[in-house]
């Protein structure tokens, strides 16, 4: 943008380099070149200025996208109730009608609903700044057993929350078996709210979601959401409790390594003889044959192998069955007879 007057420069220079005899022809050619210089001068000033608002405006941006984006352990998402929906075009159809019927109560009537109207649209709902904390009274039970969990939030900002509700994050192979995992109540700042619940542990490791938060101004026209981080997590592993003897262990001896095989090798047991080979160690020959003969032969014992048990327990969706709501699936069964099964096998 600066260069292209530059070249036009040289251009009118070349020019009137062929007609420097004529001091006019000298003269005119050399204003141009000042006036180009001037509109270069206001050009490169104007890109200055326009580079230097760009730079104030990205670093406004920047600022403004800082300051109004939630954090990673806040996720805000604002919505209209359209609590208020309709009632603008009613109070104006009613200004409407009362100034054709010269009806003052309709005039009136209609002032009311717009003065609602301008009241719904002047508030906005808070984002709230709250402190959440939520503990579990045990975060290793045991499956069937009951914790209790107790959430506490503190509105540590500067605005009150007229309207604030309160929905805590329940993992969902947990069920909520007493109170109610969610409140409803109003705080000012410096306040808190305690709520707390009871869920009966299941299987597994249950990781909490995040807690929501819902707030709405004063005329409920406006609805923030809010989802608030406060990492809460419990680990439910069943004990391998022993259970009765297994058909598989009349099949196997108790000591490791024990089962019967046909196949010749590592062992303690004499499987057959066969003819010596170079390499054989000294203590598998068979000396007494030696003695007889005259032949070497080697002494192979039984080969001994160790006995693999492997649990499968089918875990798939369609697995998850019961007879009734309350009872166990045939998942939780299967893991029950598998951790019976294991402890009964090291024994």
């Amino acid at each position: 943008m600066v260069r292209a007057p530059r070249r036009d420069r040289r251009d009118r220079a070349d020019r009137g380099g062929c007609g420097v005899s004529d001091p006019s022809s000298g003269a005119a050619a050399s204003e141009p070149a000042s006036t180009d210089g001037e509109a270069t001068g206001r050009d490169g000033d104007a890109v200055g200025r326009d580079r230097d608002a760009t730079e104030t405006e990205s670093a406004d941006a920047t600022e403004t996208e800082s300051a109004g984006a939630p954090s990673d352990r806040e996720h805000r998402r604002a919505i209209e109730t359209e609590r208020w929906l309709g009632v603008a075009g009613a109070a104006l159809a009613l200004v409407g009608l009362g100034v054709l019927v010269r009806q003052s109560s309709l005039v009136l009537a209609g002032a009311v609903g717009a003065g609602y109207v301008v009241y719904a649209r002047a508030g906005d709902a808070s984002a709230p700044a709250l402190a959440v904390t939520r503990t579990v009274s045990d975060e290793a039970p045991e499956p069937g057993d009951e914790v209790s969990v107790t959430v506490r939030a503190e509105n540590v900002g500067e605005e009150a929350l007229p309207d604030l509700r309160l929905v805590d994050g329940v993992p969902p192979g947990l069920a909520v078996v007493d109170g109610p995992a969610r409140v409803a109540t109003a705080l000012r700042p410096g306040t808190a709210v305690t709520f707390e619940y009871t869920v009966r542990a299941a299987r597994g490791d249950h990781e909490w979601e995040p807690l929501t938060a819902i707030t709405r101004d004063a005329a409920g026209a406006r609805e923030r959401t809010t989802a608030l981080d406060a990492p809460t997590a419990i680990a439910c592993t069943p004990e391998l409790s022993a259970g009765g003897d297994l058909p598989l262990r009349g099949l196997t001896t108790v000591h490791h390594g024990r089962v019967p095989t046909d196949v010749g090798g590592a062992g303690v047991e004499f499987h057959a003889t066969r003819e010596y080979r170079r390499g054989d160690p000294l203590k598998r020959i068979d000396w007494n044959r030696r003695a007889r003969t005259g032949e070497l032969s080697t002494v192979e014992l039984r080969e001994e192998r160790s006995a693999t048990v492997v649990l499968v327990v089918d875990a798939r969706e369609s697995a998850y069955v019961a007879a009734d709501p309350d009872a166990e699936t045939a998942v939780e069964a299967s893991v029950a007879a598998a951790g019976q099964a294991f402890s009964a096998l090291l024994d």
